[in-house]
């Protein structure tokens, strides 16, 4: 089996969820979000899709983020930017 690649348009296709219904990583209750979790577990390219979604979504609020990437939710990422953040300013002072 090959490697996945930096590229997106490399490594997208070995993701999990690549034969999935692309919905079910946006539910608007965040109850259904244990399926696309559970996807994301066994996926082999689960840190290059997180850090595609923390890249994108930036310093944005927990509000701002939409659906599963990586295995985490909104809020999961919301505070994983926020700690590194924190860890960041602590470095610099």
């Amino acid at each position: 089996m090959e490697q996945p690649s930096p590229h997106v348009d490399q490594w997208v296709r070995y993701a999990a969820c690549a034969d999935e219904d692309p919905e079910l990583w946006f539910p608007r209750d965040p109850h259904e979000q244990g399926y696309p979790k559970s996807v994301c577990r066994s996926c082999l390219v689960k840190d290059q899709c997180l850090d595609l979604a923390m890249a994108a979504e930036g310093s944005s609020s927990h509000e701002k983020r939409y659906g599963v990437f990586g295995g985490m939710a909104p809020a999961d990422r919301a505070r994983m930017a926020a700690n590194a953040r924190r860890r960041n300013k602590r470095a610099a002072s």
